[in-house]
This record gives structure tokens, sequence and C-alpha cells, in this order.
């Protein structure tokens, strides 16, 4: 066997066993390095070994295709429940308490300037 592939599929081995790939797709990827393995060693019958490898890819990129769909819709909904910027507020009060929590020194001045010009009772109506 050529020692660069050789070097390639053990490569490609520990690649495998580092991912945090699910162990059914782990399983199918070492399956196909050891057709890889078993069509570039001089298998005694090369062509039931390359069909074989290649019945496991074909198996595998049908696997990836139907369930990359799924992995991108959970990836998505992780991602609406955990970050802050992308929740919109419903109303006003949450606007104003989403600045007033990332700006509170803003908050403080703006509070202090309402109450100075005598618009505090009315502002505090409005959030109510």
């Amino acid at each position: 066997m050529n020692e660069i592939i050789e070097q390639k599929i053990k490569a490609a081995r520990a690649e495998v066993e580092k991912s945090r790939a699910p162990s059914e797709r782990k399983d199918g990827l070492q399956a196909m390095l050891d057709h890889a393995h078993s069509c570039a060693n001089g298998h005694p019958d090369k062509i039931a070994a390359i069909a074989e490898a290649m019945s496991y890819l074909i198996v595998h990129i049908v696997r990836s295709e139907t369930r990359e769909p799924e992995r991108f819709e959970t990836a998505i909904a992780a991602h609406r429940t955990e970050c802050r910027a992308s929740r919109m507020p419903r109303n006003l009060r949450e606007a104003a308490m989403a600045v007033a929590a990332q700006y509170p020194i803003l908050t403080i001045l703006a509070i202090g300037w309402a109450a100075e010009r005598g618009w505090l009772a009315k502002l505090l109506e409005v959030f109510q």
C-alpha cells in the first residue's frame, strides 16, 4: 500500500475518534475507512472490496443528507432560546427593562432628569 494513503487513513481514523459525532456515525465512518484500507491494500477480491466500500459510502451520504435538516432545526431552536439578542421585546415595558438592564447609568440619569422636570409620575403610569 502507498505510504501516503496509509498515513491519510490513520489520520482520518484518529480524527473520527476525537470527533464529537454520534457513535452510529463514527461506526459508519470507521467502516468506510476499513473498506478504503482493504481497497488500497490489494485485497484478494478487489472488485468486491470496492463495491462494498461504495455501498457504505452511498449509505453514509444518504443518512447524512436526511439528517442535515434536523441538525439545522435543532441548532436554530437552541439559538433562539439561548441568545439574548434574538429575543424581541413584546411591549414597551419589556423594551424599557432591556435598555435599563443594558445601560444602568444611562437609566439612572434619565430617571433623574425626568424627576427634575416633573415627568416621573407620568412615566411610571405608562410603564404600569
